[in-house]
């Protein structure tokens, strides 16, 4: 069965811009992308007043640029509990088996400005939980000190806050199984509305245990400035990574913080990231067919064609001579 309606607020408001963005209509609390665009959803489910799922599962046709968080009135402070499930873990959820390190959760307040921009064949699998001050305070009002503590930094706080975790099995393990249920067409809701308690409730009992000070001073600075770390990387995309030292000075950063918060924003260390760009950008030279796979694996820094053709499988699946082969056969019919 379908959950409830959206009521008519700024969460309704904001998954009908999301549907205008991607030129399609909203069903059953779901927005299906057109094809030209991607394949998959997003869903939008309001458990109960001011508490409330969305979930984004979909592979891009093209490069889209979506506002991930809504814009809430002044006087109603709002937060994101995001989880990004890396979809390699789909295949192992009944198993309990994550090995992956990709797996991060992130808590955003109202006032965050995030961008996000899916780049073209990327793949997003991820739950986002969203609840109001008021809901926050009426369902943890009677939790331990620090809980109340937690509440009333977070509902008295100015400026905007990110807070970040990384994943531990327990927690992956029941955002994936609540992300399989959202696969389906029809879910109960006792299983929805349980899954967001749990994943919520240990999420939070997390945090409260961390010096809480630290993150408030601390989480939006370093957010940001892998915003800036990412820029610098993806500038680099086409030459030679530099040093790792290099980047921490420039940033201002020591080399640990440099790579703790660089993963735990994008789920996947500094080379890794890199990496991927480079491949996705290879990938890209082959699709418009202008250029040679010796000139791209030269331009990447493979001295030999086997060992970028050997690295290109490994992130999609191809070998790069049977993508050319493929988008030329596609061309000249």
């Amino acid at each position: 069965m379908l959950l409830h309606k959206h009521a008519d607020n700024s969460y309704q408001a904001y998954f009908e811009k999301l549907a205008e963005i991607l030129n399609s209509a909203i069903t059953d609390d779901t927005i299906h992308f057109p094809a030209e665009t991607g394949t998959g959803f997003i869903k939008s489910i309001l458990l109960e007043p001011d508490f409330c799922l969305r979930y984004y599962n979909f592979t891009c046709k093209q490069d889209i640029s979506l506002d991930l968080f809504a814009t809430y009135p002044a006087d109603e402070s709002n937060y994101e509990l995001l989880f990004n499930i890396d979809p390699k873990d789909a295949p192992d959820a009944s198993k309990n088996d994550f090995n992956s390190s990709r797996s991060t959760i992130l808590l955003y307040s109202s006032g965050v400005e995030k961008k996000g921009v899916f780049s073209k064949n990327m793949s997003v699998r991820r739950l986002q939980i969203i609840f109001t001050t008021k809901w926050l305070l009426e369902n943890y009002a009677e939790a331990s000190v620090k809980m109340e503590n937690l509440i009333t930094d977070l509902a008295t706080k100015n400026k905007s806050t990110i807070v970040s975790e990384n994943m531990d099995t327990q927690s992956r393990f029941v955002a994936t199984q609540l992300a399989n249920e959202l696969d389906k067409n029809s879910y109960p809701q006792i299983h929805i509305k349980t899954a967001c308690f749990i994943l919520l409730n240990d999420f939070l009992n997390k945090i409260v245990q961390r010096n809480w000070q630290e993150i408030l001073s601390d989480q939006t600075l370093h957010y940001y400035t892998m915003l800036k770390v990412e820029e610098r990387i993806n500038q680099s995309i086409n030459q030679k990574l530099p040093n790792l030292d290099q980047f921490a000075a420039e940033f201002n950063l020591s080399l640990s913080t440099l790579k703790r918060h660089f993963k735990i924003v994008y789920g996947k260390n500094i080379y890794q990231y890199y990496q991927e760009k480079r491949m996705e950008w290879g990938k890209a030279q082959l699709e418009k067919g202008n250029t040679t796979i010796s000139e791209i694996a030269t331009h990447l820094g493979f001295y030999k064609i086997n060992n970028f053709s050997i690295a290109f499988k490994k992130y999609f699946g191809v070998l790069p001579r049977e993508l050319k082969n493929k988008n030329y056969i596609h061309i000249n019919n």
